[in-house]
């Protein structure tokens, strides 16, 4: 009997594209923000009535929006062959900064809903959907960079 050499198992994962990954990013971020809006929704309910539903409603909105836009550079940077450099990542929770600030000044300047769920709203949402996206990133950056070091590609 011919004793076998058992074969590394193939753990690449098919290359994904920067379109597929932002939308993967942006399903998960709301599914987060639903999450958080059932959870923490009654209690806002209870606290502020229906205004206060009305700014939480805003306010996640506006987060997964600018968590949206801000992960557009990170999943064009996963597309690459090599390890994701720490500046792209630097760059795209910079962006995500900017965009939530751009998207929360005309809803805290507008008038139109209570000021103390809104802005508590923003800026707790802001860090749970910040939790989730960096969760979710770091696993994807971390099997990338196991699979360029089964394969041996780096970065250009």
């Amino acid at each position: 009997m011919k004793a076998t050499i058992p074969q590394p198992i193939n753990t690449e994962q098919p290359m994904r594209s920067a379109a597929y990954r932002w939308l993967q990013l942006a399903v998960i971020g709301l599914a987060a923000a639903v999450l958080l809006a059932a959870v923490f929704g009654p209690l806002t309910f209870r606290l502020a009535g229906w205004p206060g539903i009305r700014a939480m409603t805003a306010a996640l909105l506006a987060v997964w929006i600018a968590q949206s836009v801000g992960s557009i550079p990170i999943c064009q940077a996963l597309t690459g062959a090599g390890p994701v450099m720490p500046n792209k990542v630097m760059g795209s929770m910079i962006l995500r900064l900017i965009s939530t600030v751009v998207v929360a000044i005309p809803l805290v300047s507008s008038g139109w809903w209570l000021m103390t769920p809104l802005l508590l709203w923003l800026a707790g949402s802001y860090f749970i959907l910040l939790m989730v996206e960096t969760a979710v990133l770091t696993r994807w950056i971390r099997r990338q960079a196991a699979n360029c070091k089964l394969t041996g590609a780096s970065e250009k």
